[in-house]
């Protein structure tokens, strides 16, 4: 039954992010993104939210480091649906969000995951692990310059702690009904509002 119910939410989500397209990368690496955003509310959520993180990491980002943001769906009942979005600074992010889909928002790529799909936070537990080779291929596309670094002798590339608040959406079927920005988890109850009534969820 619990696998049924993830199916659902899972169709649900991805009938918000139909569409195919390919985008070209500067240097000439064709990458294909998965979906194209077709919900007017949340595409201004992570524009607003890439604003933020892009401001925090104005210096690293002229070096050439790459900063995305990544949206965690999550389905908490038939009707209401929470995305949670943080950055994305490190290419260790790619192996623990596995399996994730890409998109553009506002010219920039987006990755997204859904909570079902990655049970277990310690990657030997995961029930699907990222190919080692497929994980270069998105290290070498998403994160050049420490493809770089890791490509070198030593291996080794230096570590950015960045924990910026994470931005929390409820949304009522297609409709944001909430937004919360604050630190944490993206398993958090959030307070909200709902027929006047303030509930956790």
């Amino acid at each position: 039954m619990k696998g049924i119910k993830l199916f659902v939410f899972f169709m649900s989500v991805v009938a918000l992010l139909p569409s195919c397209c390919r985008v070209e990368k500067k240097d000439d690496v064709e990458i294909h993104t998965d979906f194209i955003l077709q919900n007017d509310e949340l595409e201004q959520a992570i524009l607003e939210y890439q604003k933020r993180i892009f401001a925090d990491n104005e210096r690293r980002m002229a070096k050439g480091d790459s900063v995305y943001v990544s949206v965690y769906a999550k389905g908490i009942n038939d009707s209401i649906t929470r995305y949670v979005l943080f950055p994305v600074v490190d290419s260790n992010d790619l192996k623990f969000n596995a399996p994730f889909f890409t998109c553009m928002v506002g010219g920039h790529y987006v990755f997204f995951s859904f909570r079902g799909s990655r049970l277990g936070y310690k990657e030997k537990d995961r029930i699907l692990k990222l190919k080692d080779e497929v994980y270069e291929t998105q290290l070498k596309n998403f994160f050049p310059n420490e493809y770089i670094l890791k490509s070198k002798k030593n291996g080794l590339h230096s570590v950015y702690l960045y924990e910026p608040e994470n931005c929390y959406l409820t949304f009522l079927y297609d409709r944001l009904i909430d937004k919360t920005y604050k630190r944490g988890a993206d398993f958090d109850k959030i307070q909200i509002s709902i027929d006047g009534k303030d509930v956790y969820m």
